[in-house]
């Protein structure tokens, strides 16, 4: 036989005998049967035999045979993408994968693919030597394999912590910051034991409370990336471990963070005077977070040289860089930015905002404010729980000489009046605002302040009393008139708005009998009360009317006008109507312009009836024609050259106009020239000469033009074919005035 082959018969009785040495045998038989065969169909039947022999023999030759698969491959006995089939199929078969599973996986061109081959073909209870093959393989070439599964629903938590652990602790730095960048399927017992690097630390601090003291007291918190977990840490997350934090020497300085300290600190000290509160931090606790809000304050993203990492901006979604990107743009960018974050930015608000509003801060400036401050505003608006946030931070910027103080000031006062804004910020801000009132040394500021009083008392309206140190000390006989007249403006608003305005009436009762600077501020609040019919007017101007009469205060006569105009609200009130269009109609040709306008507009809330009615044997002919012909068709009259007097009449005439309006019949826009209707028409009179007065004050043009209404004398011809085409002149030009 040394000549001849061995049959396949013998062989695979060899190969398939319970005898160890035999099988080795039948092995060796085998592999020279595969070699040595020159005929087709013997080759080929060797073939079937060993794929057989994998499937269904022992262990050994399962070894055996899946040693010599690269020397038959090697001289193309077999091929490889048989070798990888035949193998998947043994795995179904085989009561040992290990030696099938590790060899598929060294040998094959794409690891993912064929890992992901396997576990289909294999039971679940054998899935754990698929990963103990893997971690036999260098990492660089699993590494995708190991994510996917991570990733994957193929295997078990246990099985991916078992990944999970094999790359954190074997991997390079590189392939650990990949893997940390999926945080949430990553056990947090785990992240310690990666190399120390930004990723690993920047998920440590997301979990602070998972770890002791003396780790958070230790771990590297200067990494550009850090920055927003610790703003979220500082404020959202346990005090204790914030304090551990704060004393960490590697805690960065940066403008971004004052926020989280602000509101920390606040907190802090909201404790400290609360003698029933647990003493649960150290006495120093409170400086320390001081001190570190104190070197917040000036810190500027320039100065940024403590930080570790790239020192060059890197755009890989750290949204750190991109802050510091934006703040080293120039100002018309940086300004652009955040119009379009304001207009567009309306969706989502979170703490996240407004930190990263915060870091940009170093860069506000007289400029570009009221960009700050609309944002801030909008954040307060949109999202009620960081109102506290944000009032604290733009409080702060009040101390800042470099910034104007009056869109702060505008800002505190629109944080407090946002939807649903907590009572505690109304409170502070109405408390500062009233601090800023007192300070005599600040003009402008302390006016701006009272008028912000009432805005946020506007939306407020039982806070009331909080402002009593305001609307109760009016003296009009000492201190600085200015800010009197604004503390009276306040109380006309109250009087306006407020069920206790009965509570200003003594006060307003002694300033109106006299003839002091506050006289006009307090008939303006009287009327405003008769308006709310809190008082009576009739009532009223039986007490004020010989003093208003006799006053020589322009200022009084402008309020006592206000006043009487207050009346054409009460129609039953019939002959206090009619006497108050008289007693105005009187002031109508005052020396002072401000009054002479006052008196036209109180006359504009009359109807035209009325005013007829009052002004029966007082003035002749209809009431707009008397007006006209005595004031407008005298050129040289001066009673409406100031532009603030003619605003008004126009105002008058244009409601006057409307009444007399509804009384034209329909033949004053039909009737043809030369008709007898036509000679008679008040809209012809004076439409000869209005050209020439054009070229006049627009005044005086549009009061010629307004007279041809009403004055109803013989008109000149006109060479128009239709009343029409004048009347739709004449409407254009009214719109103008």
């Amino acid at each position: 036989m040394s000549g001849a082959l061995p049959s396949t018969g013998d062989v695979e009785w060899q190969l398939f005998s319970p005898n160890s040495i035999i099988q080795s045998q039948g092995f060796s038989n085998l592999l020279t049967l595969l070699k040595l065969s020159k005929d087709y169909a013997e080759r080929k039947t060797a073939v079937n035999l060993l794929w057989k022999a994998l499937n269904s023999g022992s262990e050994a030759l399962c070894n055996w045979i899946i040693l010599i698969f690269p020397c038959l491959i090697d001289t193309e006995i077999i091929c490889k993408d048989e070798v990888r089939k035949q193998c998947l199929i043994a795995l179904t078969n085989q009561h040992s994968v290990t030696p099938i599973i590790r060899f598929l996986i060294s040998n094959c061109d794409d690891i993912t693919v064929c890992v992901l081959s396997v576990i289909r073909q294999i039971a679940s209870e054998n899935i754990n030597e698929v990963l103990l093959a893997l971690e036999q393989i260098p990492i660089e070439r699993c590494f995708a394999c190991v994510m996917r599964l991570v990733l994957g629903a193929e295997i078990s938590n246990e099985q991916k912590n078992q990944l999970i652990h094999h790359t954190i602790t074997r991997g390079s730095y590189e392939h650990v910051q990949i893997l940390l960048e999926f945080d949430d399927v990553i056990p947090y017992y785990m992240i310690s034991l990666a190399e120390e690097s930004e990723a690993r630390n920047l998920l440590m601090l997301r979990r602070a409370e998972l770890y002791s003291r003396d780790v958070l007291s230790t771990i590297r918190l200067d990494y550009k990336r850090c920055l927003f977990a610790l703003c979220d840490q500082l404020v959202s997350k346990s005090f204790s471990n914030s304090l551990e934090l704060l004393q960490n020497a590697t805690f960065p300085r940066h403008p971004i963070l004052l926020s989280s300290l602000y509101t920390l600190y606040s907190c802090l000290s909201e404790w400290s005077h609360n003698s029933s509160m647990p003493k649960l931090m150290g006495r120093d606790s409170l400086e320390i977070v001081k001190n570190l809000l104190n070197i917040t304050k000036s810190v500027k993203l320039e100065d940024d040289g403590n930080f570790r990492g790239e020192e060059e901006i890197s755009m890989n979604g750290n949204l750190a860089d991109y802050l510091e990107w934006i703040y080293g743009s120039d100002e018309h960018c940086l300004n652009t930015f955040l119009e379009i974050w304001a207009e567009r930015g309306r969706s989502l608000v979170t703490n996240l905002s407004v930190n990263f509003l915060v870091g940009l801060l170093p860069k506000i400036s007289d400029d570009n404010i009221r960009y700050f401050i609309n944002l801030f505003v909008l954040f307060a608006d949109k999202n009620p729980s960081l109102v506290n946030e944000i009032f604290l931070v733009v409080l702060s910027l009040y101390s800042r000489a470099d910034l104007p103080k009056i869109p702060i000031l505008e800002c505190i006062a629109r944080i407090g009046v946002s939807k649903q804004v907590f009572q505690y910020v109304v409170r502070r801000a109405l408390k500062f605002l009233l601090v800023i009132s007192q300070q005599r040394s600040k003009s402008e500021e302390r006016l701006k302040a009272v008028e912000l009083v009432g805005d946020v008392w506007s939306r407020n309206e039982n806070l009331l009393d909080e402002i009593a140190q305001l609307t109760t000390t009016v003296d009009d006989t000492k201190g600085d008139l200015k800010f009197e007249h604004a503390k009276m403006s306040l109380i006309r608003r109250i009087c306006s708005q407020s069920d206790r305005a009965e509570e200003f009436l003594p006060r307003l009762s002694a300033l109106s009998n006299s003839n002091g600077p506050l006289l006009a501020d307090a008939v303006y609040a009287i009327a405003d009360l008769c308006r709310s019919e809190v008082l009576d007017v009739s009532a009223v101007l039986k007490q004020m009317d010989t003093r208003m009469q006799n006053t020589n205060c322009e200022e009084a006569l402008v309020a006592y006008c206000d006043l009487l105009s207050t009346s054409a609200s009460d129609p039953e009130q019939e002959e206090v109507i009619l006497d108050c269009i008289r007693k105005l109609w009187k002031l109508k040709s005052h020396r002072a312009a401000e009054v002479r306008a006052a008196v036209w507009r109180a006359l504009s809330a009359f109807d035209l009836p009325e005013v007829k009615r009052a002004l029966e044997g007082i003035e002749a002919g209809l009431v707009l024609s008397t007006c006209i012909q005595t004031i407008a068709n005298d050129k040289q009259s001066t009673l409406l050259e100031q532009k603030i007097v003619a605003e008004e009449f126009g105002k008058f005439l244009h409601k006057m106009i409307a009444c007399e309006l509804e009384e034209f019949g329909r033949s004053v826009y039909t009737a043809y020239e030369g008709s007898a209707r036509q000679q008679n028409s008040a809209l012809l009179e004076t439409i000869s000469d209005f050209k020439d007065l054009a070229s006049k004050t627009s005044e005086m043009a549009h009061l010629r033009m307004l007279s041809a209404w009403t004055i109803s004398s013989g008109a000149e011809s006109v060479q128009v074919k239709r009343t029409s085409a004048i009347m739709q002149h004449l409407y254009q030009l009214l719109t103008k005035v």
